[in-house]
């Protein structure tokens, strides 16, 4: 029997890399486009037998050469905060080539907040995360909206890898005054995603096309809820230092300016990521990810203050 082949949608980056890495070791044949193969995580994912083909998300041809023969679809797109349209763009290129080629099974990776948009009004217009969750929403329409025999959404809730390096710079607070000022409440149960744990999920449903806990349905990511007071401890802890949290006011979170550095302070609707999570479910795929363990885990990666 052959291996399958798939197409895995930013290879390089830290979703599609874990999961190129865990089907490479199963055995499957893993494609995927990259702009510069001789740089140094492509190269390395060279190494370890994946193919690349030179290109980005805007060039068809070389996504169409790359995923011939293909028969699996990891889509995973990065937002565009510069030109949001693009993502949404990019999706329906590459879902219009999947379909050309014979792609029979898209996986599919958005964000928790998508389970929100539309049905929720506590997801409220006028903000930067509500217009990026809109185009990912339209994105999930594509790939449901497919001729595939199989889909599965993935949406997974806030990475923890935005507490790493580089991504931890962009929380000023946290090294002007050892404060991380939030739009959560101090009971709010933050959901906390290890992306290992994503490509985990996705891998087992890229295994199991036909199975029930996957085909068509949407599943929300966490691998752990915290609290937000618990979250600075544990990276405090990682980090070597203190942090406290400070909980914005309703005015003062009606104050923020539209743009990305309000995800840095989250936003209201993300006080309700218990409510699209099964976490019971999640722990009969795949074992799941504690933040203190992931901080171990990435300790290259962990600011030293």
């Amino acid at each position: 029997m052959s291996s399958p082949h798939v197409f895995i949608t930013g290879a390089t980056g830290s979703q599609g890399s874990a999961l190129a890495r865990r089907l490479l070791a199963a055995g499957w044949a893993v494609h995927s486009t990259t702009r510069d193969p001789a740089a140094p995580r492509a190269a390395t994912l060279t190494a370890a037998g994946l193919r690349f083909t030179a290109g980005d998300w805007d060039n068809g041809d070389a996504l169409r050469a790359a995923m011939t023969g293909c028969t699996k679809l990891f889509l995973c797109l990065m937002s565009d905060i510069a030109s949001p349209d693009s993502e949404r763009e990019r999706c329906r290129a590459i879902c219009d080539i999947a379909r050309e080629v014979g792609i029979t099974q898209v996986v599919s990776s958005t964000s928790l907040g998508a389970s929100m948009f539309g049905t929720d009004d506590r997801l409220q217009p006028g903000t930067l995360l509500y217009d990026l969750l809109r185009i990912k929403k339209d994105s999930e329409a594509m790939v449901e909206a497919g001729p595939w025999a199989s889909y599965t959404l993935l949406r997974p809730a806030y990475f923890m890898i935005n507490f790493l390096e580089p991504n931890i710079n962009f929380y000023a607070g946290l090294f002007r005054d050892g404060v991380w000022s939030t739009c959560l409440k101090p009971d709010t149960r933050l959901g906390l995603i290890d992306h290992e744990d994503i490509a985990a999920v996705a891998a087992a449903a890229l295994d199991a096309p036909d199975a029930p806990e996957f085909k068509g349905k949407a599943i929300g990511l966490v691998s752990e809820f915290l609290s937000p007071q618990d979250t600075m401890d544990v990276l405090g802890n990682a980090m070597g230092s203190s942090f406290k949290t400070s909980f914005l006011s309703e005015e003062e979170i009606d104050a923020l300016p539209y743009g990305p550095m309000v995800l840095i302070h989250l936003e209201r609707s993300m006080r309700y990521m218990p409510e699209y999570v099964d976490m019971d479910r999640l722990r009969e795929i795949t074992p799941l990810t504690p933040f203190k363990t992931f901080l171990e885990r990435e300790k290259e990666h962990v600011k030293k203050l």
